[in-house]
């Protein structure tokens, strides 16, 4: 593993440009300080050569006179806010209108036209630390807005952290702009690259591609990435999102939430295969539709439309204007923010254990600043610490609950709480109690989530009893029976899947 950090040339201002370097076995990235553009990402294809696979330019002078963004981290709001002006709490904030008469990537000066500083990180010995900072009243936005942005290598993966800081309320939505042919940056288009994408949904937008406020199914539409296809297939389909913005170019919910697989893609001529992963809501889907630079491109190759692809992991396009979107809002003196990072964990035995990192379930703004404890059922638990975070390790059966309290340097807390069950699955089901007075309570295994029918029949086989309810492998389903009068029942539970009966005493 390297690090380096040295100059590479001028801005058009005169300003030194830094290029720092990382480097191991695996992969080589190349960053520029002016707005931290990912310069070259070098990897090896199947027969072992280094391809680059990130397009860019030569000097520090060509990225500034190009539009497109290449390789930039963008922000404060990545993407779109429409008709250049938001809500704020009580007041209408006015922002650079530079699309349109909407707001694209920040207006004018965003950091995708920012000069960061670049330094390693301290007590690391494979990462660089950028930070910038836009003043309050940039292009219309309110707040001292402080960036950081965090680049390390892990195996053959690059890893960007972003953390940000304001003394007034705003608004922050940070992506990278990067734009991908992972047959080499200078192979032409990108089409044949055959792509994946983990959602369901897409956001509808008008023809600016503002969002409307509504999701969309892929299902059956040209949309749809849930199975891998090739990227041209459906591009030239008679589909308004794609004849709106000559190819894809919108965003996508992935499901889920945390730390989870947004995409994924894979060069055919050089068998590069990239997974993107993200803990944000969204991944803009971008064929480059509109790529037309006016200097060459690295090494002096010609980019045209289509020739790359893009995958910026964001937040809602235009969302403080969509109460029912994913909430923007960057708050001075903001505590970690609980992300609903953590899962529910379902234990099948008590020999069964399941493991969690504290961090994944925060939205850490200053990375390596937040301590972590935990409050939990001693009784129920233990907790044992590992490389990783913790073990959960069940000392009872049944429900039980984790607590992870979250602390910054200036001793704000943020909480997060998940649940967790152990249960003996060589058992189909736990009815309890059993004889039961008034409310009954089912728990059955991991595999069980959904609907359950739930029917009584008295001794003689007539029904006495029907409902249907909801059951989770961490959430048991409840029925009241007190109306019910007291006897021996069989109890017929039937599922996805299928379907058991017990019997039960009605006090």
């Amino acid at each position: 593993m390297s690090v380096s950090i040295q100059d590479f040339g001028k801005s058009t201002s005169g300003q030194t440009v830094k290029l720092a370097t990382l480097k191991n076995d695996f992969i080589e990235v190349q960053l520029l300080s002016y707005a931290a553009i990912i310069h070259r990402i070098i990897v090896k294809d199947r027969k072992g050569n280094p391809v680059d696979v990130v397009l860019g330019y030569d000097t520090a002078a060509d990225y500034e006179l190009n539009t497109d963004s290449m390789g930039a981290a963008v922000g404060r709001f990545a993407n779109r806010i429409a008709g250049a002006q938001f809500p704020l709490y009580e007041e209408i904030v006015h922002i650079t209108p530079n699309q349109n008469g909407n707001c694209l990537h920040s207006g004018l000066h965003g950091f995708n036209h920012t000069m960061f500083d670049v330094a390693l990180t301290p007590g690391e010995t494979d990462s660089v630390t950028m930070t910038a900072t836009s003043p309050a009243g940039t292009d219309g936005f309110p707040g001292n807005f402080d960036l950081t942005i965090q680049y390390s290598l892990a195996k053959s993966g690059l890893v960007i952290r972003y953390g940000a800081t304001t003394d007034a309320p705003t608004v922050c939505n940070m992506t990278n702009h990067s734009y991908f042919n992972l047959n080499g940056h200078a192979s032409g288009s990108a089409l044949g690259h055959r792509v994946t994408v983990d959602a369901d949904f897409y956001l509808e937008a008008d023809a600016a591609s503002i969002p409307t406020g509504r999701k969309l199914s892929v299902k059956g539409t040209p949309m749809d990435f849930t199975e891998e296809k090739t990227l041209g297939l459906d591009i030239g389909a008679d589909f308004t999102p794609l004849t709106d913005c000559c190819g894809y170019d919108q965003c996508y919910v992935i499901r889920d939430s945390g730390l989870r697989h947004a995409t994924w893609a894979v060069g055919p001529e050089t068998g590069i295969r990239m997974e993107v992963l993200t803990t944000l809501p969204g991944v803009h889907l971008y064929t480059a539709n509109f790529l037309a630079p006016v200097t060459a491109g690295k090494d002096g190759a010609h980019y045209a439309a289509r020739d790359a692809v893009c995958f910026e992991t964001e937040d809602f396009p235009d969302a403080p204007n969509h109460p029912n979107f994913p909430d923007t809002t960057l708050l001075p003196d903001q505590p970690p923010v609980a992300t609903g990072g953590f899962r529910p964990v379902y234990l099948g035995s008590m020999q069964e254990t399941a493991e969690f990192t504290p961090s994944q379930g925060f939205d850490d703004e200053v990375p390596g600043t937040v301590a972590y404890a935990l409050e939990y059922d001693e009784e129920m638990l233990y907790l044992q610490p590992v490389a990783s975070g913790y073990r959960i390790m069940p000392l009872r059966y049944g429900r039980s609950e984790v607590t992870v309290v979250a602390t910054d340097e200036g001793g704000l807390a943020g909480r997060d709480t998940f649940a967790v069950m152990c249960r003996d699955d060589s058992r189909e089901v736990d009815l309890y109690p059993n004889p039961v007075r008034d409310r009954l309570s089912i728990r059955m295994g991991r595999d069980v989530e959904g609907a359950l029918r739930v029917t009584l029949y008295d001794a003689a086989g007539r029904r006495a009893f029907a409902a249907e309810v909801r059951i989770a492998p961490t959430a048991p389903a409840v029925v009241d029976l007190s109306s019910l009068g007291g006897g021996t029942y069989t109890i017929e539970l039937r599922y996805e899947g299928g379907s058991l009966t017990r019997s039960i005493v009605k006090l």
